[in-house]
């Protein structure tokens, strides 16, 4: 039998990030939750994650959400690819609440059989305790698997298929579904056709509702946006400066008509009620793109 794989290195915070010690708990609670024996109970490794005795009904809630996290049979080891924020609020620095997308890469190592990895961008839900943030619950494991059905359309494949666009397994699973704006998917393309694009998040994963805004429907939900968190093999984040990919990607962006939403580390155009641009703490890290609803004909 093969020895066991060397264990992923720790996720460390970049040092341009502008909530460190956040992100650094995210991952901190993705990798716990991800990394097991076979065999382990589910409810034991969430309580394991989110430390400090946690009430019963907090592991069994996360315990639910966390399902697709434990195939039968198999071990695990998590790796965190990226963190990037879903929310904060109150937003800014001072923030005391958080969702941190995270993605991820998951190891299955089965029983018998080979080791496959699946990444997923996972939904954690964070709060400051004791002066310290901490992961209190998961509100999305990344979906579950979806095949790639035949006949996809073609923008659909083009971007599935495209080397520089990097796509969590979450994300192709919203593209396998159909789940997804066409025009986002283009966009997506065009995009890429200049430079190469890693991608946080699509819709699963992401808030229902913009992070601490009840009865606001993000456009993640109904398919029409995407995240960005890395430009050309690089973190956003490090990128933050005018003249850079990132600052190109914005405002080749705000010259394509479809695209009604741009948040960034740079606000590009007038105020409103013209504004299609904006930045903030959330923005710093990513660059969203959406598009606004279909006229109706």
């Amino acid at each position: 039998q093969p020895p066991p794989p060397e264990p992923p290195q720790p996720y460390e915070p970049l040092a341009a990030e502008p909530l460190p010690n956040l992100k650094l708990a995210a991952a901190r609670f993705a990798e716990a939750l991800l990394t097991y024996p076979v065999g382990a109970s589910s409810r034991d490794v969430v309580a394991a994650a989110l430390g400090a005795a946690p009430a019963t009904s907090s592991i069994a809630a996360v315990a639910r959400v966390a399902a697709p996290l434990f195939p039968p049979g198999a071990g695990s080891q998590g790796r965190v690819i990226y963190p990037q924020f879903g929310g904060l609020q109150p937003l800014g620095p001072a923030a005391r609440r958080a969702s941190i997308m995270v993605v991820v890469e998951q190891r299955l190592v089965p029983d018998s059989g080979e080791p496959r990895s699946v990444t997923r961008t996972m939904d954690v839900r964070l709060r400051v305790d004791g002066g310290k943030w901490k992961a209190w619950s998961l509100y999305s494991a990344g979906g579950t698997e979806i095949p790639r059905p035949a006949g996809l359309p073609a923008h659909a494949a083009r971007v599935l298929d495209d080397r520089r666009i990097e796509l969590a397994d979450t994300a192709r699973w919203d593209v396998h579904a159909g789940l997804i704006d066409e025009r986002v998917l283009r966009t997506m393309s065009a995009v890429a056709e200049r430079l190469a694009i890693s991608v946080a998040v699509l819709r699963t994963g992401h808030p229902y509702n913009v992070f601490g805004e009840k009865g606001r429907v993000s456009s993640h939900t109904v398919g029409r946006a995407v995240d960005v968190w890395a430009v050309d093999g690089i973190p956003v984040v490090e990128q933050a400066r005018r003249g850079t990919p990132p600052w190109k990607v914005v405002g080749r962006l705000l010259d394509t008509r479809r695209v009604t939403q741009v948040g960034s580390p740079f606000d590009r155009d007038p105020p409103p009620p013209n504004s299609r641009s904006f930045s903030d703490t959330v923005h710093s890290d990513h660059i969203h793109i959406g598009v606004g609803p279909r006229r109706r004909r």
